[in-house]
């Protein structure tokens, strides 16, 4: 199993973005970095390209199922030494009632790789 972590913070505006490039800028230096971004985001992941020298996948709770992406985080989990993930907004913001519907914190049990729950 890849080893990987989750960046997320209380809110949008709290550097995540900052501190997740910096740690696949440095990580990337010795090992192979795979880097994912929770939610519907196209210039993150640029950043995170740009930083760690390979592509960046969405982990999208809300377009894709859970089944869904986790075959993209652990297909690519695979092909690296470390996972790191950047949260969307905040830990609990979602679209729905449940603090864990379609926020960073519902899409956390699939990073690191495990199996499907």
């Amino acid at each position: 199993m890849t080893a990987g972590f989750l960046i997320a913070a209380p809110a949008s505006g709290s550097g995540k973005s900052m501190i997740t490039t910096g740690l696949m800028a440095v990580f990337a230096e010795e090992i192979k970095v795979q880097g994912f971004k929770v939610g519907p985001d196209f210039i993150d992941p640029m950043y995170h390209r740009a930083a760690s020298g390979r592509p960046s996948y969405n982990l999208d709770p809300w377009m894709l199922t859970p089944a869904q992406n986790w075959q993209t985080y652990n297909g690519y989990a695979q092909l690296a030494d470390l996972c790191i993930t950047e949260g969307v907004m905040g830990l609990f913001d979602a679209t729905g009632a449940d603090p864990l519907e379609n926020s960073t914190a519902g899409i956390a049990p699939a990073c690191p790789a495990a199996p499907l729950p």
